[in-house]
C-alpha cells in the first residue's frame, strides 16, 4: 500500500484517505519524551536539514557556498570519512501497514555490508531515549518491507537495518564541531509506546477530527 505524506502539515495518509499516525507524533504525545522548540530554533533547524539533505540528493554543486550554514556539510563529510559511510538515500518515508505507523527518515548509510540509520541534530541537547525510539521504528517499518523484498528474492539479507545513531552537529557540542552516538536497538519499546497510543491513552481520534477538513 502506497504511503503519501503533507509536508505542510506533516500528515500521512493513504490513498484511501486514511490518516496514518507518524512516529514524531506519537512519541511527542508522550509525556517526557518531547519539549516544543521555539519557532526561532524551529527555522533553523529546518534550514539547516535543507541544506544537508541537498548535498546529500545532489552533491556539493547544490551547497550555497555563501551560506552561514556551508560549514555543516564539511562536519557531515568528516563523519562519512571517518565512519566509512556512503549514502544509500535520503529523506524516504516508510510505512509499516501490519503495525499503523509511518515516518521519514534523515539518512541511511551503509557501513561496509552493514546499513546504518541517521538521524542529524543541530541542537546542544538531544534527547537520546527520544532518538533511539524514533530511528529504530523508522528501521522497523523498513526492515518490514525489506524481508518482503527478501522472500522475493529481490534483497539480501544484508539489506536490513544492522544499527541506528544520532549525529550532533554543533560547534558548541566539542572542539570537532559534531559528536555521533550510537542508539540501542529500541524496537520492542517502541511496539509497546504504539500499542498504548492505539489503545486510547492518546487520543488518536484528535488528531483524525483536527484533520477531518484535509483535501484527501
Amino acid at each position: 500500500m502506497k504511503i503519501n505524506f503533507d509536508a505542510d502539515n506533516h500528515i500521512y495518509y493513504t490513498d484511501a484517505g486514511e490518516i496514518i499516525p507518524g512516529v514524531s507524533e506519537i512519541l511527542r504525545s508522550c509525556d517526557g519524551f518531547w519539549v516544543p522548540q521555539s519557532e526561532p530554533h524551529r527555522q533553523d533547524g529546518h534550514k539547516k536539514h535543507s541544506i544537508l539533505y541537498d548535498y546529500n540528493e545532489y552533491g556539493d554543486m547544490f551547497v550555497p557556498a555563501n551560506s552561514d550554514d556551508a560549514w555543516i556539510v564539511e562536519k557531515w563529510k568528516e563523519v562519512k570519512k571517518q565512519y566509512g559511510f556512503e549514502i544509500v538515500n535520503c529523506e524516504k518515508a516508510v510505512y509499516h501497514p501490519e503495525l499503523g505507523y509511518a515516518g521519514t527518515y534523515d539518512v541511511l548509510c551503509r557501513q561496509g555490508d552493514a546499513l546504518v540509520l541517521i538521524d542529524f541534530k543541530t541542537g546542544q541537547g538531544v534527547n537520546n531515549d527520544y532518538a533511539a525510539l524514533q530511528l529504530w521504528a523508522y528501521a522497523e517499518a523498513y526492515d518490514n518491507h525489506a524481508k518482503k523484498q527478501i522472500k522475493k528474492r529481490k534483497k539480501d539479507d544484508f539489506d536490513l537495518i544492522y544499527g541506528a545513531a544520532v549525529l550532533v552537529i554543533n560547534p558548541k557540542v566539542n572542539k570537532q564541531g559534531w559528536r555521533l552516538k550510537e542508539l540501542p536497538d529500541k524496537r520492542e519499546s517502541f511496539k509497546r509506546l504504539l500499542w498504548e497510543f492505539k489503545r486510547g491513552v492518546i487520543p488518536f481520534e484528535g488528531l483524525k477530527n483536527k484533520y477531518s477538513d484535509m483535501p484527501f
